[in-house]
């Protein structure tokens, strides 16, 4: 099937009306030829409709291929109205001609000047900025659909910077078991510090955008960039957070473990503070859990003044709402990112961060447990000073 619904504009039915024209035209003087056309014509629309009628990746200019056929019928069409339509029928052709250069005319007009139709992908732009941005030596980019194009460009950058920076389709079938994707990009990005990743709207391969989950859920994002309507995504893999993450764990009732943290706003060196002034804290938790909770948790953060006042924070459930700690996986790990921004009020000052689990519909909170799996707390002090200036 057709993966979007067909529009067709007003323009096309007169267009589409002349090739029929043309058709009949042909038929009467070499029917031969007009069944050549007309299978010309037919057989690239039948084919590209057998071949993505599972995997629904349709795109129009597939079609490109009978264009030719359609000129030459449109333009029998034209000659027989000429000749044998009279002046209503030459009518016919000047309107015709007139309605061409127009449509053609508009669409080159579109294609040159208009910014809210991209003339292709800005597969160039994005693999510059990769490579310019990415080391090849630390680095991977990873792409999710298998879109010629994007090797095209790729392999055209890579030779033009002299990068090596190797590169993979993921998944490498359509659509696999989730156990087998978390499996694949485990492995792969295991080597490297960091992930490029491109991701290309597709249906029938990576249904559900599942890369791009996993990689939000269990890599860390540093960075995203848009060129149009294509984006790139720079991710810290599983493998480097582990290096750069701020080890303090703390276990929760109920197995939810919180094994660290990170801060991506600049810190001082041999001082473990950071400074705001006039930007949000930009924060990632890294949890691990037994297993699935009984009820989804939500998660607070909250940035704290000398005085124990509230001054900022964010509440939501993990990984941006997205992931509830219901569906957590044994031993799985989790990232979970926060921006907290002080409140407009804050005075300037020394600020603590807490964290904590929490029933959305009680508001019960979940206990923190000491070394003897003893109720400690309700929240966790991280081992950070905020400074807001």
């Amino acid at each position: 099937m057709i993966a979007k619904p067909v529009q067709v504009a007003w323009w096309t039915v007169p267009l589409i009306l002349l090739v029929g024209v043309g058709l009949w035209a042909v038929w009467r003087a070499r029917r031969s030829e007009a069944v050549f056309l007309l299978l010309y014509l037919s057989l690239p629309f039948l084919g590209i409709m057998a071949l993505t009628w599972r995997g629904q990746a349709f795109t129009e200019r597939y079609l490109m291929a009978a264009l030719p056929a359609h000129a030459v019928l449109a333009a029998a069409g034209l000659i027989w109205l000429w000749g044998e339509g009279g002046k209503w029928g030459r009518l016919l052709v000047i309107l015709g001609i007139g309605l061409a250069i127009w449509g053609n005319g508009g669409a080159l007009a579109r294609y040159h000047f208009d910014p809210t139709l991209a003339k292709s992908p800005e597969w160039r732009q994005v693999f510059d900025h990769v490579m310019v941005q990415g080391n090849p030596q630390t680095d991977l980019l990873i792409y999710n659909f298998p879109e010629a194009a994007v090797t095209y460009y790729l392999d055209t950058n890579r030779q033009a910077e002299g990068s090596t920076m190797p590169i993979f389709l993921v998944p490498p079938s359509p659509n696999p078991p989730p156990q087998d994707l978390n499996r694949t990009l485990t492995d792969l990005l295991g080597p490297y510090e960091r992930a490029w990743f491109v991701p290309v709207e597709n249906d029938g391969w990576d249904d559900g955008h599942q890369v791009e989950t996993w990689l939000t859920r269990h890599a860390d994002r540093l960075d995203e960039a848009h060129f149009h309507w294509i984006r790139t995504g720079l991710y810290l893999t599983p493998s480097a957070i582990e290096g750069a993450m701020q080890p303090q764990p703390a276990t929760f009732v109920g197995g939810i473990t919180l094994r660290g943290f990170q801060v991506f706003n600049t810190i001082s060196q041999g001082q473990n503070y950071v400074r705001l002034n006039d930007e949000a804290l930009d924060l990632s938790l890294y949890w691990t859990s037994d297993g699935p909770t009984d009820i989804p948790l939500t998660v607070f953060t909250q940035l704290i003044d000398a005085t124990g006042f509230f001054r900022g924070g964010q509440d939501n459930q993990p990984v941006w709402g997205t992931y509830p700690t219901t569906a957590w996986q044994p031993g799985e790990k989790i990232t979970d990112k926060y921006l907290l921004s002080p409140q407009p009020e804050a005075p300037p000052g020394t600020y603590q961060v807490w964290v904590g689990l929490y029933d959305l519909q009680t508001g019960e909170r979940v206990m923190v447990l000491d070394e003897a799996g003893n109720p400690l707390a309700d929240h966790v002090v991280l081992n950070l000073k905020v400074i807001i200036e």
